[in-house]
């Protein structure tokens, strides 16, 4: 599934399991995990690891890592891969105005442990710093959606419906349509979407469907 869609699933589907692990010190063991070869995510994450470990101060490195830590989170449901998340955020974290990738990565983090203020003033400042950031809009809109806070959620699917193929936002309006009395709306969106888009990747529109 593209990376947009993904982003889009886990902020819709985004819940705090636990309190995150967060390492005491530098040369503590951040994690062991099984040699899984044939697993991809875990090559990924290896390969992101070594990466970053060469260079921890690196930005890119450090936001790559987060996000794969984040999406293993979504995928296997262990909370502990939130704290190494943060650990590789460690250089920036406590910045009160760190480059707007790395506000979006916290804000990402912040919200699994349900502080919805602090992720949004992260996110909205680094949406003001660059407006196309659509994983920002997306994570904006599912806060807000689950703050009950749905004419800012729409706001948010409005900012992300041009930089994001037409079913990635159909789908942000239509959980916003779905909880505010225009469930019918919301459906017929979606198949529009769907039909006028009939070679979107597969997963992609199994996820819409």
């Amino acid at each position: 599934m593209p990376v947009l869609a993904t982003a889009l699933l886990q902020a819709l589907l985004a819940d705090a399991h636990a309190a995150p692990f967060v390492p005491t010190s530098d040369n503590q063991v951040l994690e062991r995990l099984p040699a899984r070869a044939s697993d991809p995510r875990a090559r990924e994450l290896s390969r992101l690891r070594q990466a970053w470990r060469a260079q921890p101060q690196d930005l890119d490195s450090a936001v790559r890592l987060a996000q794969a830590y984040y999406e293993a989170v979504a995928a296997e449901g262990d909370p502990r891969y939130i704290g190494y998340a943060q650990a590789a955020l460690q250089p920036w974290w406590d910045q009160p105005a760190p480059p707007p990738e790395v506000r979006v990565q916290r804000a990402v983090l912040r919200q699994f442990d349900h502080q919805f203020d602090l992720a949004l003033a992260d996110l909205d400042a680094a949406l003001q710093a660059d407006p196309n950031l659509a994983t920002a809009w997306t994570w904006r809109a599912a806060i807000h959606l689950v703050q009950a806070n749905y004419p800012q959620a729409r706001r948010s699917c409005e900012g992300l419906a041009p930089l994001a193929p037409r079913l990635i936002g159909a789908a942000c309006t239509a959980q916003v349509d779905a909880v505010t009395g225009r469930a019918a709306i919301a459906a017929s969106a979606l198949q529009a979407a769907l039909n006028a888009e009939p070679d979107a990747d597969p997963a992609q529109r199994l996820w819409v469907q």
